[in-house]
């Protein structure tokens, strides 16, 4: 199982750079000076850092897959998901009325994940990330979900 947003390596994987640009009000960043994980300004970021990777738009084509990432706190919490469909990738804010698979955590493991303290399989194991859905289409696009974690690497630094 490899969840969204989790650390695939020292290096986050082949090691590719998301090409950010800033606004003219400039990202919301943390103290550390990168992205703050789970604002507007991450996820806008995420979605354009999906949407325009040629590599994982070739590797999704005639593939149709739907990854909901649930935050339970505080509340009211966020989801969003990660649609594929022919090619096509991007993130959404919001629930899926069609996810394949869900994931659902608190905040504090959601933090732990995407900073690479611990793995979403540990997580799972202990009870504090929870899947949904069809566990087995994540087993069959073990690669392409790798791909998902390497384009969204360069986002990742410090929790919210």
């Amino acid at each position: 199982m490899v969840p969204l947003g989790a650390r695939r390596g020292p290096a986050g994987g082949r090691g590719r750079t998301a090409g950010l640009a800033s606004r003219a009000t400039g990202p919301r960043r943390s103290l550390r000076g990168v992205l703050e994980y789970l604002s507007p300004t991450w996820f806008e970021a995420a979605d354009q850092a999906l949407r325009s990777d040629v590599e994982l738009a070739a590797a999704s084509r005639g593939l149709q897959l739907v990854l909901q990432q649930s935050v339970d706190d505080p509340a009211p919490g966020v989801t969003w998901h990660i649609r594929i469909d022919d090619g096509r990738v991007r993130l959404v804010l919001g629930e899926a009325g069609d996810a394949t698979v869900t994931f659902r955590c608190d905040r504090a493991t959601a933090i732990d994940i995407h900073e690479g303290r611990t793995s979403a399989q540990a997580a799972f194991m202990a009870g504090r990330h929870r899947l949904g859905g069809d566990v087995g289409a994540l087993l069959a696009h073990q690669q392409l979900l790798a791909g998902l974690n390497d384009v969204l690497a360069p986002l990742r630094g410090r929790g919210a």
